[in-house]
């Protein structure tokens, strides 16, 4: 009977060193710690695993509510005070695409485009098919004057959301930036196939299409334009500077000593 209970004893000590074993290799596993010896001033520091908050159960209820207090200082232009607050609901949960995209757009107004580049880098990563980061992404790059990266963000969006006149302009701008005007005069004229009604437009393609000496299409783009609206004097005006600089006007200099050639003036004895 002894021996029984000796060896039930011995069997619950071993239990208790097993769990015991067990609790601390899981607290290894939670959190790492550095001992390398190639790095002494790294030497026993903790680092916590950046991932460990997606083991955690998220506090949907503090979640909500500081975002509530952020989104409504955004609302009545307190930056400051919101960027803080999203801030805090991104140190609750960091995938919070809400949030992200709020602090992003912060960054943009307060002029930190670096900043705002990684906010919509880390959105895209999370949403890769949502033309709203792309697009904002763009403009950060833009910001920057990195404008290449700007072009394909805006190509990117475009691909996403082929319908959205805005990015067209934008296209268009950052490819006149970049001094290529062809595909600036593609970007614009499509943002005019999806809204003829903005003459602004109509007029910035014009242009565009004199720098590459386009001149017939320039007239044909202000006659369209006059189609709509035959009284606009600038539209006329354009097209008789455009039939100058191309050299059909009967004021051309051209022209003119066409005219002279074949009606010379007579000769005063």
């Amino acid at each position: 009977m002894l021996g029984i209970i000796i060896i039930v004893g011995a069997l619950i000590g071993l239990a208790g060193i097993y769990y015991v074993r067990l609790e601390d290799t899981k607290k290894k596993e939670r959190l790492k710690v550095v001992m390398n010896n190639n790095e002494p001033e790294n030497v026993g520091k903790t680092v916590i695993d950046p991932n460990s908050w997606k083991r955690k159960s998220l506090d949907y209820k503090a979640i909500n509510e500081a975002f509530a207090k952020a989104d409504f200082l955004y609302t009545k232009n307190d930056l400051d005070g919101a960027q803080k607050g999203f801030v805090q609901v991104l140190s609750l949960h960091p995938n919070h695409v809400d949030a992200n995209n709020k602090l992003g757009l912060i960054y943009l107004k307060k002029n930190i485009p670096h900043k705002a580049e990684v906010v919509f880098k880390h959105l895209i990563d999370l949403e890769a098919r949502n033309p709203i980061y792309f697009s904002n992404l763009a403009l950060a790059y833009y910001n920057q004057n990195q404008l290449n990266e700007a072009k394909i963000c805006y190509e990117k969006a475009i691909q996403l959301e082929p319908r959205k006149v805005s990015r067209y302009i934008n296209l268009g701008q950052v490819c006149v930036d970049m001094k290529d005007f062809r595909s600036a005069i593609k970007a614009y004229s499509r943002s005019i196939e999806l809204n003829p009604k903005d003459i602004e437009i109509y007029f910035i393609v014009a242009d565009l299409l004199v720098k590459v000496a386009a001149y017939d299409e320039c007239i044909a783009v202000m006659e369209a334009l006059l189609e709509m609206h035959p009284y606009n004097e600038k539209a006329k005006e354009t097209i008789r500077e455009t039939k100058l600089l191309k050299g059909t006007s009967p004021l051309s200099q051209n022209s003119s000593a066409n005219v002279k050639k074949k009606n010379p003036p007579r000769r005063l004895f």
